[in-house]
């Protein structure tokens, strides 16, 4: 509430808008669990060694940093023992007013398109390490020794699945009404890890600046600029989806992949 309040007061706006046909909006998202890795394996002989997946001596700064009622929390290992597994569906139930208030608008008519923004994943076929987002098993090879840990323990503060069916909502009507078009981006954060590609009628995109050290690393490009995705020229009544030149599924594929070879079918 006070960083709404602070945000109206500087003329930030923190709740959906429709500018020229296109309604922009802000979701409010937290992580779950419903998004590791772990959870995915289900060959036994596949599956992560304990210290991969395990969270206890992960410096993961908000389990110590941030502070939740005990009822939104359960016990895990963590740094602080516990995780905060329900402040997720806190976060979803603040969005549902204003997600079921953008859906009512779309299917009177009022907009032609959705671009949503969440900090946090909201699928798995978003995780950096997920390479095939039409597969809906989780394959290990995908995952290089060198990097194990932090993919399956960043998968664990990832995100949540829910968010994706909130953001589904509200393009619902624009979906199923043109199965041809492009007509809802989805912009999300937090992996630092760059993602681009379309799935079951949504575009998920990441557009991270990283830090120095992972634009170093090839990681991301070494210069990062603003990538254009819907525009509008109110003047010559013009708003259109601006397509990306290529999928982008794991930008650094290519370096850390090199040993692997097997099939992917990316989606366009």
């Amino acid at each position: 509430e006070q960083i709404d309040e602070l945000c109206a007061k500087i003329g930030v706006e923190t709740t959906p808008k429709c500018i020229h046909g296109v309604w922009v909006c802000p979701l409010l998202s937290w992580y779950d669990l419903s998004l590791s890795l772990t959870d995915q394996v289900t060959d036994r002989l596949s599956m992560p060694q304990p210290e991969t997946s395990n969270l206890t001596f992960w410096p993961w700064s908000d389990f110590t940093r941030c502070s939740w009622p005990e009822e939104l929390e359960v016990p895990y290992p963590t740094r602080s023992g516990r995780f905060p597994v329900m402040v997720a569906d806190v976060m979803l139930q603040r969005n549902e007013k204003h997600v079921q208030h953008v859906a009512s608008e779309i299917s009177r008519g009022n907009g032609h398109a959705v671009v949503s923004v969440s900090h946090f994943l909201p699928r798995k076929e978003t995780l950096p390490d997920w390479l095939n987002p039409n597969q809906t098993q989780f394959n290990t090879r995908w995952v290089g020794s060198a990097w194990e840990k932090s993919a399956y323990r960043f998968s664990k503060v990832a995100g949540s699945s829910s968010l994706d069916h909130q953001l589904r909502t509200l393009s619902h009507s624009l979906r199923n009404g043109n199965p041809g078009d492009m007509r809802h981006v989805h912009v999300f954060g937090h992996s630092h890890r760059p993602k681009d590609f379309l799935l079951d009628g949504v575009r998920y995109v990441h557009n991270p600046l990283a830090k120095p050290v992972e634009r170093e690393r090839g990681m991301v490009p070494e210069e990062v600029y603003a990538k254009e995705l819907w525009r509008i020229d109110a003047s010559n009544d013009i708003s259109e989806h601006i397509p990306a030149p290529a999928p982008i599924i794991r930008y650094w594929a290519e370096r850390f992949l090199a040993g692997l070879h097997f099939d992917i079918d990316v989606p366009r």
